[in-house]
């Protein structure tokens, strides 16, 4: 299958000075109490003790995590994980808590890093190559293109325990009572104008006519760039131009994206803006949300659930690629110590573990083999057809792919602040060609102010 090599974009980085200089916080998820090791003499001496950071807030996957540091803990005993996680105020703005601390030389020996930041670190020097610290056998059986995502510079510096990936659930129920037909084959999806006509119908049959949740329950940051950057890349756009001199203009501002774009004016009426679990409670009928969703949809929904990919803007369904990604401070003293955890964590019983809290595809072959979600006729066999087609990086965004990264820029910050407040102006109703053009020019200024930085 297809894999994702770095960026071309080697001489730019993120600047700290558009981030906020703030201590992360974060609730921790250990008692602090060390347990003891026998020294060579037979005395007792602390064990080393890793400090590890999370981005999963309340919920399942930072609940695996803590039974998963209690299992590493108790089978060890030179070694305790000490994991934090951030409260449920701050995760949202985890991303740029993490680039803040790496500024300022905060970071703990294990971070969680989402796969687009992960150049930035390393061009700024704060993460450490893992070539020598991972088993060669774990590092082979990474999955192609969630693997891959932790590479740059030639280096792998990450590693990624799942993918990530954007869906369209729809409540069959809901679909049939009003005569909707929907998407039943491998590689169908609605067209747009399609989508459209069935958020109408749709609400002919609903009370309130609020008939779409576009998942703004996962907040204002990230999430808005990772689920609607695929509008951008199926209307055959790009967040930025990735072959060649990097630059917004000319990508992110076509005149398709800004056709694409027009459509989220035109489903504000459909959209469920204040019930966060509207799609669960049966009052709308599909969900523009992540993978991460499923287990609490199929809980609720069991065999109403239907799982579809997104809309087709004129170059073919897209969905975003993505993955949440563990790196070592290369500032770190316990990087063997670090090293062992993170091993543990991509195991297959503790990656099958992950994947079930998350609705995640697990980070290797081995895994994904045991896996009966995601296999041939598996409830989401739909997301590892989307990895097969995955393309972005120095792979050319053709009619195949069907997975798109985000591009992993040392200026990516700016890249999707810029998308983000483009997509808020266009929602408030702001014309989206006027929108595009400006998130395109900071865009291309950020990347301008990286050159001069670095």
């Amino acid at each position: 299958m297809p894999s994702c090599s770095r960026t071309k974009e080697n001489n730019h980085m993120i600047s700290p000075r558009a981030l906020t200089i703030a201590a992360v916080a974060f609730v921790s998820a250990t008692a602090g109490i060390l347990s003891l090791a026998p020294d060579d003499s037979g005395g007792p001496k602390p064990a080393r003790v890793i400090t590890v950071w999370s981005h999963a807030g309340p919920g399942p996957e930072s609940s695996v995590l803590r039974a998963q540091v209690a299992k590493f803990n108790r089978s060890r005993s030179g070694i305790r994980v000490d994991i934090a996680f951030p409260t449920a105020d701050k995760e949202k703005n985890y991303n740029e808590r993490v680039v803040a601390a790496a500024a300022n030389h905060r970071l703990p020996d294990l971070v969680d890093i989402e796969d687009p930041f992960i150049s930035g670190h390393v061009r700024r020097n704060k993460l450490a190559p893992l070539e020598q610290l991972l088993p060669p056998s774990l590092q082979a059986d990474l999955l192609p293109g969630i693997g891959d995502r932790g590479i740059s510079d030639g280096h792998l510096y990450a590693v990624g325990a799942y993918g990530s990936t954007v869906l369209l659930y729809a409540n069959k129920a809901r679909l049939d009572a009003a005569h909707v037909h929907y998407p039943s084959r491998p590689g169908q999806s609605w067209t747009a104008a399609e989508f459209d006509a069935a958020l109408r119908t749709l609400a002919e049959h609903d009370k309130d006519g609020h008939v779409l949740d576009l998942g703004r329950s996962n907040g204002d940051g990230e999430w808005l760039t990772f689920a609607f950057s695929p509008m951008v890349w199926s209307a055959g756009g790009d967040l930025i131009d990735r072959h060649g001199e990097p630059t917004a203009v000319g990508a992110i501002d076509r005149r398709e994206v800004a056709r694409a774009m027009e459509h989220i004016q035109e489903w504000k009426p459909f959209v469920e803006l204040t019930d966060t679990s509207s799609f669960t409670q049966g009052t709308t009928a599909l969900s523009w949300n992540g993978q991460w969703q499923y287990p609490s949809f199929s809980k609720v929904l069991g065999g109403n659930l239907v799982v579809l990919p997104l809309p087709d803007f004129g170059a073919g369904s897209r969905t975003s690629s993505g993955t949440w990604s563990w790196g070592i401070s290369r500032a770190s003293g316990n990087k063997d110590a670090a090293a062992e955890f993170l091993a543990f964590l991509m195991e297959d019983e503790q990656l099958l573990e992950t994947s079930r809290a998350t609705g995640g595809i697990p980070g290797t072959t081995t895994a994904l083999e045991k896996s009966t979600t995601y296999g041939p006729g598996g409830p989401l066999n739909l997301l590892t057809r989307q990895l097969d087609g995955l393309c972005g990086e120095e792979d050319l965004i053709t009619s195949d792919c069907t997975g798109v990264t985000r591009p992993a820029s040392p200026s990516y910050a700016s890249v999707t602040k810029a998308f983000r407040k483009a997509f808020a102006s266009i929602w408030a109703g702001e014309a989206p060609p006027e929108s595009l053009h400006r998130a395109a020019k900071e865009i291309d200024a950020g990347i301008e102010a990286g050159n001069a930085a670095h």
